[in-house]
């Protein structure tokens, strides 16, 4: 009995502690659960440190920490990332110069450390549509949320191109102390305005004259009284019809008077203002030539910031007439003038100075023939120089375009009764130039589009034919040519079987010395006819001379195997022909033959390729100039490469 009892005691103990160990892991296990279902995945460390860092992709640079490009990152043990990628685009317009609506300084900091506390007092606007919300008490609305999407409605008001100066330029930095530049001197002006009322003196601009003839007339008053050396008259934007003004004809400039264009009416310096924004037009609305500077305009004329156009006579000179007189024009646009010679500018015997001027869609006109017992009924011959005509004088051009002007073609013969089949005329010479007895100097100039008229049709004989030379013509001349191209120049045709067509499309030199360095030929066309095509699509040379040096002469055309035709009088002729680059090859000291590799021909790009055969190829000792074409350093390498262009 004992030895059970002893044995029934410690079995009983055994189940009692088997009992409390059951129980006591049960509550344990109870515990354990609870807290797991407080933490939510069993890991009972709940960082929960909300960093949110309001990382701000501001592209304003300020280190904005609005609530703009919020990136919630909460570190809660349950990955919850909120990742706010707004995609604000802030131009602020702090006293930071930041473009932001915000009034912030600029400066707002962020310290979060599960509450987010934000310095700013920025007022950004946004569209919150997360579910997880911050805790924190950052002060920049919106509250953070797993995408925010913020709208700044700054915008840039800064997005001025024009190259001259604006009227809010800082005077001070582009006339520093002691300038001479003419546009920074304060002293004699006259203003004018086409929308002015009749009777004002011009020394306001809200007493500004009506009439351009008007201002340039009192400035020039006032120089002759020994009140100034020069001065000055600024035109406000619009329109001046010349034949509707007091003097109701071209105007007339005058020695020593600047006369400016491009102003918007509150400028008090002539550099304040902007030519490419405030357009001013002379118009000359085909009564008329529209300038003219002759016997009282000398040295000190400037014209500079106009768009001359609705010149139309009959004589010479349609946009602008330069007689024995030497201004200089800057920054104007001679469009859609006629005139039988010299349809955008005429130069008899003037030597002007032509800066950074257009010369497009000029024309000119064929004078009509009238038989009598002197005339033979041959066709009259259409007239010279759309762009430019050049008769004397050493005129200067450079920075200038000569695009799409176009000559007329040669009048019809008539039978006048003195022969029995008289022949058509020639179509006019030098769609974009034409030249003679004169010595113009040409840089930095492009030759685009220009075209020669056909030639005129005969009675019963020969027609006439196309025109010669459709950039430049020049006759009897001495011509200097550097940094320039010429493209896409056309001489004319005739569909008459005996007619002979233009030659020289790029260039006709007729008894003249003609130097070119550093120019490009391209895609230049002689005229076409059944029997007799153009010869020359580059340079035709007719009894002169020649030298070529550093160019390019290149193109695809199949009509003019010959990129440089020298004529049939050879032995008169003499050629100079180095360093280039000829298809077809010619041969001279340094020439080759081979694609030039133009960056994009087709779209007018003619600079060159890196691997360009022309590259370093020139001759030093034949470089004048130290910007090319585009004003790029012109010999960059160590050796000038071949055409207009530098490659860098």
């Amino acid at each position: 009995m004992g030895q059970w009892h002893f044995e029934s005691v410690g079995f009983q103990r055994l189940v009692y502690l088997w009992v409390a160990g059951v129980l006591m892991g049960a509550l344990a296990f109870s515990c354990g659960e609870q807290n797991d279902r407080q933490d939510g995945d069993g890991n009972d460390s709940e960082t929960n440190s909300d960093s949110d860092s309001d990382a701000d992709a501001d592209t304003d640079g300020d280190s904005d920490a609005d609530a703009d490009t919020d990136s919630d990152s909460d570190t809660d043990a349950d990955t919850d990332s909120d990742s706010d990628a707004d995609t604000d685009i802030d131009t602020d317009t702090d006293a930071d110069t930041d473009t932001d609506t915000d009034a912030d300084t600029g400066k707002d900091t962020v310290t979060e450390a599960g509450n987010d506390t934000a310095t700013g007092t920025g007022n950004d606007t946004g569209t919150d549509t997360g579910t997880v919300i911050d805790t924190g008490t950052e002060s920049d609305a919106p509250v953070d949320s797993e995408s925010d999407t913020v709208t700044d409605t700054a915008s840039n008001t800064e997005s001025d191109t024009d190259t001259v100066v604006d009227t809010e330029t800082d005077i001070g930095k582009l006339c520093p102390e002691g300038s001479t530049n003419d546009e920074c001197q304060d002293g004699c002006s006259f203003r004018v305005d086409a929308e002015a009322v009749a009777g004002g003196d011009g020394q306001t601009w809200e007493t500004a004259f009506q009439y351009l003839q008007d201002a340039v007339d009192a400035a020039y008053d006032a120089v002759q009284s020994e009140a100034s050396n020069t001065c000055q008259v600024w035109a406000k934007n619009g329109s001046y019809f010349v034949y509707e003004s007091s003097a109701a004809a071209a105007l007339t400039l005058r020695s020593n008077v600047h006369v400016y264009g491009g102003f918007a009416g509150t400028e008090v310096l002539a550099i304040q203002r902007n030519p490419g924004r405030y357009q001013t037009s002379i118009d000359a609305q085909s009564k008329g030539r529209a300038v003219m500077c002759s016997d009282l305009c000398g040295e000190g004329t400037i014209l500079d910031g106009f768009r001359i156009t609705g010149g139309l006579t009959k004589e010479n000179g349609g946009g602008m007439l330069n007689i024995a007189s030497n201004p200089t024009v800057r920054n104007c646009h001679f469009i859609d003038n006629v005139a039988q010679f010299g349809g955008g500018m005429y130069n008899d015997n003037a030597s002007p100075i032509v800066t950074a001027c257009t010369f497009e869609a000029n024309k000119t006109t064929t004078p009509a023939l009238v038989c009598d017992e002197d005339v033979s009924g041959d066709g009259m011959r259409g007239g010279d120089g759309a762009g430019m005509y050049n008769a004397g004088g050493t005129p200067r051009i450079e920075n200038c375009k000569f695009i799409g002007n176009e000559t007329s073609e040669g009048g019809q013969g008539k039978n006048c009764g003195t022969i029995a089949e008289p022949s058509g005329g020639d179509g006019g010479y030098g769609g974009g130039m034409a030249n003679y007895q004169s010595s113009p100097v040409i840089k930095n100039t492009v030759f685009e589009a220009n075209m020669t008229g056909d030639g005129g049709t005969g009675h019963a004989g020969a027609a006439g034919y196309g025109g010669f030379g459709a950039g430049m013509y020049s006759q009897e001349s001495t011509v200097v040519v550097t940094n320039c191209l010429f493209t896409a120049n056309v001489t004319g045709n005739n569909s008459d079987d005996g007619a002979t067509a233009g030659n020289g499309a790029g260039m006709s030199i007729w008894e003249s010395d003609v130097y070119i360095y550093n120019t490009t030929f391209y895609n230049n066309l002689p005229g076409t006819t059944k029997w007799f095509p153009g010869k020359g699509s580059a340079i035709y040379v007719l009894d002169g001379t020649l030298q070529l040096v550093n160019s390019i002469l290149w193109d695809e055309l199949e009509l003019s195997a010959e990129k440089v035709e020298f004529g049939t009088h050879l032995i008169t002729s003499i050629l100079e022909i180095s360093y280039s680059n000829v298809k077809g090859d010619y041969e001279g000291t340094g020439n080759i033959d081979a694609d030039p590799l133009f960056t994009d021909s087709t779209n007018g790009d003619f600079s060159l390729q890196e691997d360009s055969p022309c590259i370093d190829k020139g001759d030093n000792a034949e470089v004048s100039a130290e910007a090319d074409l585009a004003g790029n350093t012109r010999i960059s390498g160590g050796t000038v490469d071949m055409g207009a262009y530098e490659f860098q």
